[in-house]
């Protein structure tokens, strides 16, 4: 079997792609460097165990993050033309998934707290 490498990229193309990776590059470690900032001053200005409360809450929003994120909010940015139908497809399953996270987390709210106590 030979690989043909087909037609070569028009170079408007390629520069599009080359700026769109850096601009997505660029969002990706800024919001990184926002979120480590904030953390470096929540943790100047808080006691140890607030701060702790504050990481713990982060570590549970980032993860529940991951499941709420489908991508719909993408699809409708790029739609040329929207409509309502496509607001109502998209606000279904978004609004579902952040309900069961929130669901998720309340049997949680019970025990967690007591696995965290210091003692002694």
């Amino acid at each position: 079997m030979t690989f043909s490498p087909g037609p070569p990229l028009d170079e408007g193309l390629r520069s599009r792609a080359l700026g769109a990776t850096a601009w997505a590059a660029a969002q990706t470690w800024g919001s990184q460097a926002f979120s480590m900032l904030a953390f470096l001053v929540l943790a100047r200005l808080l006691a140890p165990k607030d701060f702790g409360l504050i990481a713990l809450a982060a570590v549970v929003i980032a993860f529940l993050e991951t499941f709420t994120d489908q991508g719909f909010a993408q699809a409708i940015v790029q739609r040329a033309e929207l409509e309502a139908e496509h607001c109502d497809t998209a606000f279904g399953p978004l609004s579902a998934s952040l309900w069961l996270s929130a669901g998720s987390c309340s049997p949680s709210q019970i025990r967690l707290p007591s696995f965290f106590i210091s003692r002694g």
